[in-house]
């Protein structure tokens, strides 16, 4: 059993006041705060409101029968008995901390799948690459798997890693895999019972799951690439193939291009820039154009692509389970895809977790969205990656059992 409550004031007093008084008769056993970013810093105030154990996290909207939310927040109450456990490290370190857990019925698993710590740690880890780049540009590839190993233990946590061990184990897994649209320092803010997880992750064990429904909104994925690539034309409109160099979460030259210049042309690209976009508050985590990368197992990942200020690009997932060759493309979708989400959602559940790009690319039309609600809600966060036992051929299952694309997915669980 769970409930929800929720509120649109943008402003902390009132916000908190106003959930106070709705779940003030509630005794959940676990609490978990989705917070927008006017509220997100104070997560301690907000843990404080209830009794149980509590989870603050940080996303950019939330969608319920009355409409859709960019501002205030939701809490989930869960009656369940449930077992939140805590990993940090290195990304090689919570891996094997993760296989060697205990499995349970289903996993949700939150974490920042890129975390932007201290000022000094960004350039630092910036000054670096720019050391191994002037490497890489004469010849010494060898230095991409140095970048992967300071991308592993620094910044980022690579989404088919973390889920493969609930995979090999068949453990039904949802991992959200925190991204914000606007990049802060030391973000995201992840809290459990008000205290900052920082660079770690949480994974909430329940000991049963009714229900996991799973849509990328892709046609099945076909047998060839040139079966594929027409499928990304129809869905995107434009869809350039292409070969790049990669190894772990480092990708090198695409085309005998590094990545950024390959999207944005030949300019100047300073880790001064980027550090000074996220000081400003200016640098946004959404992007239309990416690359999509072909995965062994024939599904395909997207991966967008930005002016970071690296030349050696960073991948969200391990490429070593992917082919070198991709497709460039310039937008996430080319039709209407609010009806087939409506239709998808029909389906009865607690929870469905959205990608956040939809927020973007929808603007006013996704409060449609409302009317697939009912008694459930949704919330808008990176596009959600799942693992379970599939009844088709998922466009976007990368490997055997793990399905992600970091944009479009959707989510849906009954408890």
């Amino acid at each position: 059993m769970s409930e929800f409550e929720y509120t649109a004031f943008p402003e902390k007093n009132s916000a908190l006041e106003d959930l106070k008084r709705k779940i003030k008769t509630k005794d959940p056993n676990l609490a978990i705060f989705f917070l927008t970013p006017s509220l997100i810093d104070y997560f301690k105030d907000f843990s404080r409101i209830v009794k149980c154990d509590s989870i603050t996290v940080p996303v950019e909207g939330f969608v319920t029968r009355t409409g859709v939310w960019t501002r205030g927040g939701l809490v989930w109450l869960i009656d369940e008995k449930v077992e939140v456990e805590k990993y940090f490290g290195g990304a090689d370190e919570v891996c094997r901390k993760l296989k060697a857990s205990k499995s349970g019925k289903f996993s949700l698993l939150i974490y920042p799948t890129v975390y932007l710590g201290s000022r000094a740690s960004a350039l630092a880890t910036l000054l670096k690459e720019k050391r191994y780049y002037n490497l890489y540009k004469k010849g010494q590839k060898f230095v991409l798997a140095k970048v992967a190993k300071l991308l592993r233990d620094k910044v980022l946590y690579p989404i088919n890693d973390i889920l493969r061990p609930f995979r090999d184990r068949e453990e039904t897994t949802i991992s959200l895999n925190l991204f914000p649209l606007e990049f802060k320092w030391n973000s995201p803010i992840l809290a459990y019972n008000g205290e900052k997880i920082g660079r770690g992750l949480l994974r909430i064990k329940f000991s049963n799951l009714k229900s996991l429904n799973y849509t990328d909104t892709f046609p099945e994925r076909g047998n060839t690439f040139e079966e594929n690539l027409e499928i990304l034309k129809m869905e995107t409109g434009y869809a350039k193939p292409v070969e790049f160099e990669s190894e772990d979460v480092a990708i090198g030259y695409i085309d005998g291009k590094t990545l950024v210049e390959f999207a944005f042309g030949n300019r100047a690209f300073k880790a001064e820039n980027f550090v000074g976009e996220v000081n400003k508050g200016d640098f946004m985590g959404a992007t239309p154009q990416g690359l999509w990368m072909f995965s062994k197992k024939g599904g395909l990942a997207f991966l967008g692509i930005f002016d970071i200020g690296t030349n050696i690009y960073p991948s969200l997932y391990n490429t070593n389970y992917f082919e070198n060759s991709g497709v460039f493309t310039l937008s996430e979708v080319n039709r209407y895809l609010i009806p087939e989400i409506c239709s998808f959602l029909d389906d009865h559940f607690d929870v469905a977790f959205l990608d956040q790009n939809y927020l973007l690319i929808y603007e006013r039309n996704v409060v449609e969205l409302k009317d697939c609600m009912k008694e459930s809600f949704g919330i808008f966060v990176l596009s959600p990656a799942a693992s379970f036992k599939p009844k088709r051929n998922y466009f976007t299952e990368i490997e055997d059992g793990i399905f992600s694309s970091l944009t479009r997915n959707i989510v849906s669980i009954k408890i």
